[in-house]
This record gives C-alpha cells, structure tokens and sequence, in this order.
C-alpha cells in the first residue's frame, strides 16, 4: 500500500518546486537585465537598484531550500562536494570587497553573484527528475530565442556578449532536444516539434551572425596583459569585483580610449578581481564537474508520470510578466507576446508531444552531452569574462550546468511509482533536524532576508531616490542637499558627493568676475571631492578635479601653497594613471610655475614621450602644443646646463 504523505512533506515538496520555478523565471528575465553595480555607468542599463533586486530574486532558491529542511526535518545535500567551489567563490568575493576601492559597487555586485552561486547549488538539491531537467532546458532555449528575436528587431544590440553567450548554451541544448524528440519519441507531432525547435535555433544564430557578427569578435591582448599584471600585484585579494577598471590604467602601458570593465579572459578576470580564493574556485568548479561528468552512476534512472506542463508554466509565467511588461522597454502588448512566444517555446522544448500536457521525464541521454557542450563552450568563449561576473549570462550557463550533473547517489533515485513516493524516499537518508534546529533554520533564514533588504537594498533604494530628487530640483541648493543626503543613505556610495562637487563646480566656473560665492562654490566643491575620495580613493577624475579647484581661485597661479596643493593631487591622479599624456603635462605645468627646473624638464619629457606612444587617434597634443612644450624643454635643457643664464 502506497503511504500516505505527511503535510510537512507535502509542504517542503511545493518548496522544492517553487525552486525550480523562480530559476525558470529567471532563466527567462535575467538575460534581459546588462545591469550595471554603480549610478553611474552605461546610460541606459538597469541600476544598482535592480541589481540588488535580482539577487535578492536568486536568494530565494537557497531560502526555500532551507525551509524545506527545516518543514521535513532532515537535511540531505546532493553533489555535496560543490560545496568546495562555491565556498570558495563567495569567500573571495568577501576577501575581495573588503579590499576594493569601489565599495559599494562591489557590495552590489558580491551580492548578486554570491546569490547566483547560492541559487545553483540549492537549485541542485531539487533537481532529481527529467521532467524538471527539461523544463530548465526549455527556458534556456526560449530565453535565447526571445534575446535572439528582439536583437534582429533592433538596429543596435546593446547586450552582444551576453546574448552570445547565452545563445553559445542554447544551440547545443536546442539541437539535442530535437533530435532526442526525433530519434525516440517517433510520433508526428514531436518529429514536427524537432524540426521547429532546430530550424528555430540555427536561423537565429546564423541571422545574428550576418546582422549582429560584432559579438563573435576577440578582446584586445592588452586586457590580458593588464589582467595578468594586476593579478602578480595584488592576486591574494585581489581588487574587488567591479573595480577591474579603477586599476587597469595603473598597470597597462596601452591604456588609451578608456578602460574596459574586465578582461577578456575568464581566467584572468576571476584571477585579478577575486584573488586566489577566486581562482581556485574556478579550478575547483571545473575540476570537479569534469570528474562528475566521466564518471557515470550505476543506478538505473527510472521513468515516472513526469509533471503537469501547466503547474510549472503557469508560475513562471505569472513571475515573469511584471518584468517583461515594466522593466522591458516593449511596452504591454509587445511584452506580452514575447512572454507568450517564450512560453510556447519552454512547452516546445521540454513536452513530448503537442497532445500531451505534461513534461517528458525520461533519463537526458543525448540532452546531457548537449548541455555538456554548451558549457564548455560557454567556458571556452573569450568574451564570457565580461558576464561572468553577472546573472545576465551567468545564472543561465549555472542552470545547464546543474542539469548535466545528473549523476545519482544510492536511495535517490527517482521512483517509477510516482512523484510522490520520490518525494518521500529522498528523505529517508540525511541529518535529522529536531525542533530546535528546524527553529534555528527558520530564524536564520529571516535573518539573512532582513539582514539582505535593510542593510543593502534599502539604501541603495533611498540612494536613487535622493538622486531621482536632486535632478528634478530647481535651484542649486536643493539639488546639493538632494546629493548630500543620497550619500547619507548609502555610506559606501562615492557617486553623490562626485555628483555635489561637479554641481558647485560648475556653478564657480558661472562666477563672472570671480567673487565671494564662487570662492564659497569652490571651497564646496573641493569638501565634496574629497568625500568622494574617502569612498573611493582610486577615483582619478576627483584628484584632477581637486586640482582644477585649486588653480581656479584667483591669484592661485602665484600662491605657491594653492600650486603645492594642486601638484599633490596631480600627482595622485598620474600614479594611478602612470601612461595619461594629458595628466602628465598638466602637472608640468604646475611644476613649472613652482620653478623646480628639473623635476619639470622630466615631466613635460615624460608627457611627450607618452603622446608619441599613443595612436594617432587618441593623441592628446596638437602641433601648436607639442611645438610649444618642445621649445620650453629646449629653454630648460638650456638653463640646467647654464644655471647662472637667465631663460
């Protein structure tokens, strides 16, 4: 007789589906969001705000894992050795935010992230029959063909490394879906299914490679050797994630036309933003996931019923569609039909056939290699480096990889007598929890989401409201005590006080002729910058803008404490940007007003050298200029040779 199930395990199995749910639902939304961890940034791409809101979303995996425990009272880990990799993972992404210039940016970032790792170990808890395994694959694939359709429907794609990426995982897994439904299934509609599901992918791909072939290019070698060179300087901690580019200047001869955001390169990216905890995490992660993978279980997978299409869909749908309707510029109806288009798809991809409404649970057999090869491809592809310190094209590639570890431990094995009685046997194994444990669970569980949403998520909310305000005030005042009080919000946060310093600024620079306010505007400005500097003390624009505050007092061009200071500060902003042409002939000139011969004749050398090293494009000198530094070099030269000649 078939036992009847315990309404504490009826409970923590609806939490282990609702796991497999909100991956789904984020399988389908995050590829969408090429967000960015500080307000300031690429125009355009979703804030620290929403960042914070996605990892909080992939949070929620390991929360209603650890609420399953506590509601069946036992504990059992699947693939327990990830634990290492993972562990690894969110150690150095502590380690290297406590050692990072940025802050906050990496706090955001970190939280994110260590949610994604979070969510894909708990998402491999769950993870026991082909139905749920298909139906992950279903997203996959349908997030991919949706990013692929609105690329083509747009003239630029703003997101192409993420969208390769993505569509580097689907192809395999879509090709092997098809000919799985073809060679075993034989019936007419999952043979048309297969032709649709195959036909589908490649036209996409091959259409994104004629319009959109930018996204298949390689990184410039320079990311690399900045990235090797920051990771033999400070590869313990590292520099913190998303602070790559506050430190490549310092290290890259080459670095003209701006910084990149991360190098080219997965290994090197995680090797000089996380350290060594980083890298050997990414060690561990491959190691051991090719070792699963060589190594096949000797348990028979058994088929069961599989699970209604519609229970899993339907969730995911209802999930989705605030994002894909509010935050996605489509607008309601466009949103709409690209969720209905994507959820056709996920029904495609993970049913058997149209006449049927449930899932396919069958053992993955040729699905599994195809998942295989996405990874590996997605690993192997030179511009994953840039999202994969992101959910964007992160959290997918951590699904499919879930999905190919399908190896099984004795007692776990699905039962052919229903998905209740596997709900029931997966608990007849593991580490008891009693009352007070199960108690202790649930509490830290609360914990870490009111720990997650007062401490990170709040400020950075209130942050963007206090800079939502400041752009709509009207007087100078209002938007600086607007600024002042976003930076109170968020005590890591450097953009407010960068932002409150360029405002007085620019309201000095109004002064005409300079008088009492614009000395009050200035002495505003350099207080701001300096607080932005105390968050973030790699900020390069704020050192020279504290030395165009400087030099912009009148009469500072002959007080030689106001140059003094002003040489201090560009001499900061030179050390972090040692190759900047431009920066080095501003501190000359400075030098030069202090009458040290010497150190200017070195600087204004220095600074033509570096114009001579740049491309042509990126030369910071005209002809008039560089003439004019040559022949004040030859009256130095001619008066350290001379000293008793005048100039």
């Amino acid at each position: 007789m078939m036992p009847t199930p315990s309404a504490e395990d009826r409970l923590a199995r609806f939490l282990r589906g609702a796991v497999v749910v909100v991956a789904a639902a984020l399988v389908l939304l995050v590829p969408r969001f090429s967000t960015r961890a500080s307000f300031l940034g690429v125009s355009g791409a979703p804030d620290p705000v929403v960042t914070l809101l996605v990892g909080l979303a992939l949070w929620t995996m390991p929360i209603l894992v650890a609420a399953s425990w506590a509601a069946a009272g036992r504990v059992r880990l699947a693939h327990p050795w990830l634990l290492l990799p993972v562990g690894l993972f969110v150690a150095g992404a502590v380690v290297s935010t406590a050692s990072a210039s940025d802050k906050a940016a990496a706090v955001v970032r970190a939280a994110e992230m260590t949610g994604a790792w979070a969510a894909f170990f708990a998402l491999l808890q769950v993870l026991r029959t082909g139905a749920d395994r298909r139906f992950l694959l279903g997203a996959v694939v349908a997030t991919a063909a949706v990013s692929a359709g609105l690329a083509l429907a747009q003239e630029t794609q703003d997101r192409p490394f993420v969208l390769a990426a993505v569509m580097l995982l689907a192809l395999p897994v879509a090709v092997a879906l098809a000919v799985e439904k073809w060679r075993r299934i034989r019936t007419r509609g999952a043979r048309g299914l297969a032709v649709v599901l195959v036909v589908s992918a490649l036209g996409l791909a091959a259409a994104l490679v004629v319009r959109h072939g930018a996204w298949l290019r390689a990184e410039e070698p320079a990311a690399w050797r900045g990235a090797a060179a920051m990771f033999l300087d400070r590869g313990l901690a590292g520099v913190g994630l998303e602070n790559f580019e506050w430190h490549y200047a310092a290290y890259e001869p080459l670095a003209f036309g701006g910084a990149p955001v991360r190098a080219g390169n997965v290994w090197l990216a995680v090797g000089s933003e996380m350290g060594l905890a980083g890298l050997a995490a990414a060690a561990a992660l491959v190691v051991l996931v090719v070792r699963a993978w060589c190594r096949r279980s000797a348990v028979p997978y058994a088929e069961g019923a599989g699970a209604s299409l519609l229970v899993r869909l339907g969730p995911v749908v209802v999930l989705a569609a605030p994002a894909f309707i509010v935050f996605f510029p489509l607008g309601v109806r466009i949103g709409a039909g690209v969720l209905a288009g994507a959820g056709v798809l996920v029904a495609l991809a993970s049913a058997d056939s149209p006449s049927r409404m449930r899932l396919a649970d069958r053992p993955l057999g040729l699905v599994r290699w195809g998942c295989i090869a996405g990874v590996v491809a997605w690993w192997l592809y030179g511009q994953a480096a840039p999202v994969f310190f992101s959910a964007s094209a992160a959290w997918p590639m951590l699904v499919v990889l879930a999905v190919s570890l399908e190896r099984r431990d004795e007692g776990d094995s699905p039962s052919a007598a229903g998905p209740v009685v596997e709900g029931i046997s997966h608990y007849r194994a593991g580490v008891r929890l009693g009352p007070r444990l199960q108690f202790l669970v649930v509490i830290a569980v609360m914990g870490g989401c009111f720990g997650y949403v007062r401490w990170l998520l709040l400020p950075t909310i209130h942050e963007q409201a206090w800079l939502d305000a400041s752009v709509g005030s009207e007087t100078v005042l209002e938007r600086a005590e607007a600024l002042r009080e976003a930076g109170r919000a968020s005590p890591l946060a450097w953009e407010p006080a960068w932002l409150e310093g360029r405002l007085w600024q620019a309201e000095a620079e109004q002064e005409e002729p300079p008088g009492a306010p614009g000395l009050l505007a200035t002495e505003k400005a350099v207080r701001a910058y300096r607080e932005a500097i105390a968050r973030h003390p790699r900020l390069r624009e704020a050192y020279l803008a504290l030395a165009a505050c400087r030099l912009a007092v009148p009469g500072a061009l002959e007080d030689r404490s106001a140059l003094q200071a002003a040489r201090a500060n560009l001499e900061r902003a030179a050390s972090l940007a040692p190759h900047d042409a431009a920066t080095r002939l501003r501190l000359a000139d400075v030098v030069d007003r202090l009458g040290d011969d010497a150190a200017v004749l070195e600087a204004y050398r220095r600074a033509l050298e570096l114009d001579a090293r740049a491309p042509e494009g990126a030369r910071r000198l005209n002809e008039d200029e560089r003439r004019t530094v040559e022949r004040r070099i030859a009256e130095l030269e001619e008066l350290v040779e001379s000293p008793d000649t005048a100039p």
